[in-house]
């Protein structure tokens, strides 16, 4: 570590370069000097203003100057933008399957179990909807219940299993949990969309006989899908990053040349 607290650098002076002492001499001037008078004595009374730490300084702040700094190499930075770039994919992926909380505005697409009772020599039978369809279901089946028949969740469940629609990938589900008010809690799982792109809509929720209280609803997809419509975002967020990244280092380093006070440079 070298301090130059002889040397002063300020933009309003000599255009900002390096002076002595706040001088109006710069460096460059003084080596110069140095190569046109060998002999210090015949310098100095060319330059009175200057002594011997002046002239060693300068010549010691020339020396650091143009010590050549080791590159960082241009595979390091790959690396580092690849990293950032793997994180943010994988940070925005997991954000797709995050619940929300559902208020008043309950989405199209939120999952719902309705249970048809058993009447006869007909079965109760299940299958999951999603919310912008039950209205329709509802006026066709008025007698549909939203509770699960107790005993019944295993046979429910393999029948929504079963009623997947062709080409889609994953099996819808639902788990459930009676509460002591009567009420039931159910988490419900449809999958949709295609096999290149497989989508998974999970809604939590509070049911009774005759409606149900959405609670939370998640959108998501399989592991490895999520990924796909997060590359381009990803992309575009981790170059501006590193762009700001990089005005950011610059300006500092900027702020750091121009500063008045003695200079310290690390080797």
């Amino acid at each position: 570590m070298t301090v130059f607290d002889r040397i002063t650098i300020d933009p309003a002076r000599m255009n900002g370069q390096p002076c002595i002492r706040g001088l109006r001499i710069t460096v460059h001037r003084v080596l110069e000097a140095v190569a046109l008078y060998p002999d210090r004595e015949e310098l100095r009374r060319e330059y009175p203003e200057l002594d011997d730490e002046d002239i060693r300084q300068a010549l010691a702040y020339a020396a650091a100057m143009s010590t050549p700094k080791r590159p960082t190499p241009g595979s390091v930075w790959v690396v580092f933008v690849l990293v950032t770039f793997a994180l943010l994919t994988y940070l925005m992926s997991t954000l797709i399957g995050v619940r929300k909380q559902v208020g008043s505005d309950i989405p199209d697409q939120f999952p719902v179990l309705v249970v048809s009772p058993g009447q006869g020599k007909h079965p109760t039978t299940a299958r999951i909807l999603f919310h912008d369809e039950l209205e329709s279901y509802l006026s066709k089946s008025p007698h549909t219940s939203f509770l699960v028949p107790e005993g019944l969740e295993g046979q429910l469940n393999g029948q929504v299993a079963s009623q997947m629609r062709p080409g889609v990938r994953g099996t819808d589900s639902f788990t459930v949990r009676r509460l002591a008010d009567g009420r039931q809690e159910l988490k419900v799982i449809r999958n949709w969309g295609v096999e290149k792109m497989p989508w998974i809509d999970t809604g939590w929720y509070f049911a009774t006989a005759n409606g149900f209280t959405p609670k939370y609803y998640s959108v998501g997809t399989f592991p490895g899908f999520a990924l796909i419509p997060c590359v381009v975002p990803a992309f575009i967020l981790n170059g501006v990053a590193w762009a700001i990244g990089a005005l950011v280092f610059r300006s500092i380093k900027r702020r750091r040349l121009t500063r008045t006070g003695g200079l310290i440079i690390g080797r």
